[in-house]
């Protein structure tokens, strides 16, 4: 054997792209981990390290004591259930324990909507409990989803909440995911904060969804509070909705805002009803170096309580340097030029999307936008609810060309009626402005925008942005000659839209895997 395969750390690279290329992964590994023994147990530990639930630790126990059966939903699909026959005893244990250390990640896998063919019976969860010979039954455990410990994100294993915090070891659990269902009593949820903020001071990610508290206010307010004293926490996300609208005025008084709360939080997402929850929470803010901003309000919004988030955000001096990512989305809006230009101060600004905000861009605030962000990358102006010929002309296209070299989405309205003189100046200043070849860059454009003459625009597109590929968002208006337009511009290419820019460290430690 090669010596380069004595190393460790060179058999997990290798395993790692086993496991993600191939469709045949995971089989692989399992080979590999019974006919070598030089592999085995990198391999065991590429292969146990991600999983969707505990149901394939539960198969290591011996088929004696375990009982499956078939069970039909009303839908007419069926699964098989499993659970256990007669609790297992210590020395059923120590085939499972020898992969409970392997396990790094329980978190939602990407197949999560295909039918499940076994899933693991309620009663399996509080069994495992009561019968483990010691605690932690996961421990180099980093990120748990806690409603997949059953298999099926469906059931929610609410009776046992208390003992969440005996499956990991505190001080290495990084993430966590909870959720409270509609059908989830409230104290539960209250059982849970207690000791996610004496047993978890360590956590770094939070992932928290409240569905149907209709408690006034109060699960809500104690959620905040507890979140707010978790020193260490930089990223959360934040779920509250089908609350009761008298619940909000509750959040205010209960909210106990601790000294120099969220004072490492990075990121924040929020879906909530309620601007006034948001304004109470970004008050609550002590961190200097929030980056990442996404509210989501699935209600219309009342522009009066979204400027006073908007004012708010920018209050934050130190903000203006931080600030990469802003998100606003609703259900609908009315904001004014003005109220945007409010985010110009955040000069570092590398994503902006502001959907169903009922911005109506214009040449000038597009303008103000490229000169105050030269670091943009992606900026989404879209009001897909209540479309609104947009003001922006390719004009303004141009400013950001010139003024925002590092840009690959556009997702905006434009006005397409009148042809620029020439796009060889602007395309001269990019080039100019970054080293390196350049980007491609992504332009989406609903068929609302104005446009007379295809064969210009499209001209005029491909001088402006050598690399440009232009995407058909919907097929109201001129179809007909934006179509024609896309296919000039893209000849035969496949458009694919970049993703999303992520700020969030959580998304990272997720991609790598566990490692």
């Amino acid at each position: 054997m090669h010596h380069c395969l004595r190393i460790t750390e060179i058999l997990l690279e290798i395993f790692e792209f086993v496991f993600i290329i191939s469709e045949t992964g995971r089989p692989d590994l399992a080979r590999l981990a019974r006919t070598c023994r030089s592999f085995s147990e990198p391999a065991l530990d590429v292969l146990w390290r991600d999983q969707s639930s505990l149901l394939p630790l539960v198969m290591c126990f011996p088929q004696h004591i375990l009982d499956l059966f078939d069970i039909v939903y009303n839908h007419g699909a069926f699964t098989t259930q499993v659970k256990f026959r007669t609790v297992p005893s210590v020395q059923d244990w120590e085939r499972p324990l020898v992969y409970a250390k392997r396990i790094r990640v329980m978190t939602t896998p990407a197949d999560i909507l295909e039918i499940a063919t076994h899933e693991l019976h309620s009663s399996v969860f509080l069994t495992l409990h009561r019968s483990l010979p010691y605690k932690p039954l996961l421990p180099n455990l980093r990120h748990l989803n806690y409603s997949l410990v059953t298999s099926d994100p469906r059931i929610y294993v609410g009776d046992a909440v208390p003992s969440l915090f005996t499956w990991c070891s505190p001080n290495l659990l990084q993430s966590l995911q909870f959720g409270t269902n509609y059908g989830r009593a409230s104290d539960d949820n209250v059982q849970f904060l207690a000791l996610l903020a004496t047993c978890c001071a360590q956590i770094e990610f939070l992932c928290v969804s409240l569905l149907g508290q209709r408690s006034l206010g109060l699960p809500v307010a104690e959620n905040l509070t507890t979140f707010a004293s978790l020193q260490r926490l930089k990223s959360l996300d934040f779920t509250v909705v089908d609350s009761y609208s008298a619940a909000d005025s509750y959040i205010g008084p209960l909210f106990t805002n601790p000294p120099n709360g969220f004072s490492s939080i990075i990121n924040l997402r929020l879906n909530c009803r309620f601007a006034s929850m948001v304004v109470h929470i970004f008050k609550a803010i002590h961190s200097t170096k929030l980056r990442d901003i996404n509210i989501c309000f699935p209600n219309d919004v009342d522009i009066a309580n979204l400027r006073e988030v908007l004012a708010d955000i920018a209050s934050r001096p130190s903000w203006e340097q931080s600030m990469r990512s802003i998100s606003l989305t609703a259900r609908s809006c009315f904001m004014t030029t003005n109220d945007a230009r409010g985010l110009l101060t955040f000069n570092h600004l590398r994503h902006l999307s502001l959907d169903n905000i009922g911005l109506v861009l214009d040449d000038h605030l597009l303008n103000d936008m490229a000169k105050s962000w030269p670091m943009l990358e992606q900026l989404s102006i879209i009001s897909p609810r209540w479309p609104t010929p947009s003001k922006a002309t390719l004009n303004g296209l141009v400013s950001l060309t010139e003024h925002c070299p590092h840009i690959t989405f556009l997702d905006l309205g434009l006005d397409a009626r009148e042809i620029p003189p020439s796009a060889n100046t602007a395309d001269t200043s990019r080039h100019e402005f970054r080293e390196g070849p350049r980007k491609d860059v992504v332009l989406v454009i609903d068929t609302l925008s104005g446009i007379r003459d295809a064969t210009a625009v499209a001209s005029f597109l491909s001088s402006l942005l050598p690399r440009i590929s232009l995407h058909i968002r919907d097929s109201r208006g001129g179809l007909l000659l934006w179509r024609k337009v896309a296919e000039k511009v893209n000849g035969n290419r496949e458009v694919h839209r970049p993703p999303r820019i992520s700020w969030n460290p959580w998304e990272s430690i997720l991609s790598a895997r566990g490692r």
